[in-house]
């Protein structure tokens, strides 16, 4: 697991299913996005999400909700999909962005230092430009992480 601040960490779907990896972070809470994990003690949020498709927006508002719900009864989160590396990233950049003030580009910026492999697909991140009604910060995201020439977009 990756612990992107004290109250957030992204998972893997192995990682959130087991049930000492979560008691030994001391998670209170855990969205998932592959598959539900229910442990006693630990609230939990599913919401299927799939993987290189756009990313509805109900299910991103619910995600953000739940997790700005979580940190503001002091729980400490965890993100999950399945490797941990696209849908969850993409869910942590969005709450950085409203828990902080940040920017998208930013939030991605911070997590990748921590996460070195987080790799959220085009189609999710064209998601989070279009959620936020920000094509500037689709374009940005697109050409840093994707390395997509965004000229034309």
């Amino acid at each position: 697991m990756h612990t992107i601040r004290p109250w957030l960490y992204i998972g893997k779907v192995r990682e959130t299913g087991d049930r000492s990896i979560m008691y030994a972070y001391k998670i209170e809470a855990i969205l998932q996005l592959a598959h539900p994990a229910q442990h006693p003690g630990i609230e939990s949020l599913y919401i299927e999400v799939d993987d290189g498709v756009p990313l509805p927006a109900p299910a991103l508002q619910q995600g953000i909700s739940f997790a700005r719900t979580q940190k503001a009864a002091g729980h400490k989160l965890v993100i999950g999909c399945g490797a941990g590396v696209s849908r969850s990233v993409t869910f942590t950049m969005a709450v950085l962005h409203e828990e902080e003030n940040i920017s998208l580009l930013d939030a991605y910026e911070q997590i990748v230092t921590i996460h070195p492999d987080a790799m959220p697909h085009y189609e999710l991140l064209k998601s989070l430009g279009a959620y936020y009604n920000d094509p500037t910060a689709t374009k940005a995201l697109l050409s840093r992480i994707w390395l997509i020439d965004t000229t034309d977009i």
